[in-house]
């Protein structure tokens, strides 16, 4: 027969954490297997949580059982599993698809996370079943990879394009050492949400992925990347140039680190994310120029200009529609040869036109943000004003 061992632990001793609390909300009872690699026993535990609601009775009287036997889960390896009974709330699609982006988001889509894997099983929503990936971010517009060796060099891979490198820029000894980052970047009107699926499922899709998460060793930091988490400020970026920046509801990132190769990204005591001391400052720093590259990428996509010598020209070169830069292209313009000069005629005067036509949108441009500032600064005068006869 099946040996047995059945013993009882009073609550002291299994009364641990936050976990506990967690359990106890989505269910009445729990039952925990469990085996260790390389023994020959499965430990089996039952609680039932309803036992402590009793206020009459002192948390030393109540015992849980648990017991030692041949493996009977875990036949053929070991493992954890928590077994959740009597649950407290109806569970819908919704409450399913949220459980499975939040699962969906331990993991690194970029490691094996040390051979931990997350797989959901559903008789009632097969959808949510199976090995779990996320469908859209392949379907990104704009992708950007940038590696940063921890010294002097970001190594960028935009796209399908050849990959290439540049200088880092930010303090001369950067302390948060080598770090990566991907981002999936997407467009939010309705031409650029179509290319990527239906937009009401592509925009629920982004309310749950959208930001910049830190995975260290494969597995996920928190609060970064959360729904109402900002850690880069990117919104604040859009506001400021709306034009060029992306909003944190645009991107989603993955910055990956470790703990041998970043020690100064430390947590807080409180585990609420990584301190923010310099080599936390020195990732944001990174943050933000891959962010400059990849917008870059996406001005250059949704407004191609004409090429001048294999070269996209780039309207919004200030160097290049100065009256010196004007002046560089004339110059050029008359030391050549005749007939050559005769030929690029066409494009000099193409490249004249685009520039008033810069010269305009940038006009304009700044008459609507001088029309906003005034707005604004008159709004605040209102408020200063009425302050006073406003306030009960």
């Amino acid at each position: 027969g099946v040996g047995m061992v059945e013993r009882t632990s009073h609550a002291s001793l299994v009364y641990f954490g936050v976990g506990r609390f967690a359990v106890d909300r989505l269910g009445r009872y729990v039952e925990l297997i469990s085996r260790a690699s390389g023994e020959a026993p499965e430990i089996v535990a039952s609680f039932d949580w309803d036992e402590f609601d009793d206020g009459d009775r002192a948390l030393s009287e109540i015992a849980s059982t648990w017991s030692e036997r041949r493996p009977e889960q875990f036949t053929n390896g070991s493992g954890t599993l928590l077994r959740i009974g009597g649950l407290r709330s109806h569970w819908t699609q919704r409450n399913f698809r949220k459980l499975s982006s939040r699962l969906m988001r331990l993991i690194s889509p970029f490691g094996n996370g040390n051979g931990f894997e997350i797989r959901m099983t559903s008789d009632e929503f097969p959808d949510y079943s199976g090995a779990m990936e996320s469908r859209f971010l392949k379907k990104a517009p704009y992708r950007i990879s940038a590696a940063f060796d921890g010294k002097d060099t970001i190594h960028y891979q935009i796209g399908e394009k050849d990959p290439f490198s540049a200088r880092w820029e930010g303090s001369s000894d950067p302390r948060c050492g080598p770090a990566k980052l991907t981002l999936y970047c997407f467009d939010l009107d309705n031409e650029g949400l179509a290319r990527v699926g239906t937009g009401i499922d592509v925009k629920a899709w982004l309310r749950e992925w959208s930001g910049v998460n830190i995975y260290r060793d494969d597995f996920r930091v928190l609060p970064y990347g959360e729904p109402d988490d900002d850690w880069l400020r990117l919104d604040q970026r859009r506001v400021n140039n709306p034009v060029v920046c992306l909003s944190n509801n645009q991107v989603c990132g993955f910055f990956e680190i470790s703990a041998d190769g970043n020690p100064e990204l430390n947590d807080q005591t409180n585990r609420g994310g990584l301190q923010e001391n310099d080599a936390f400052q020195d990732l944001r720093t990174l943050a933000l120029d891959v962010f400059k590259v990849v917008e870059a990428e996406r001005r250059a996509i949704r407004n191609p200009e004409e090429p001048v010598n294999g070269k996209v020209l780039d309207l919004g070169d200030s160097a290049l529609f100065s009256s010196r830069g004007l002046l560089d292209l004339l110059k050029i313009d008359k030391e050549m040869d005749g007939n050559l000069r005769a030929a690029l005629e066409p494009r000099f005067k193409a490249i004249r036109e685009e520039v008033k036509k810069a010269e305009h949108r940038t006009t304009a441009a700044l008459d609507s943000y001088l029309d906003l500032s005034g707005l604004g600064q008159t709004a605040t005068f209102m408020g200063n004003a009425l302050e006073n006869h406003l306030r009960i």
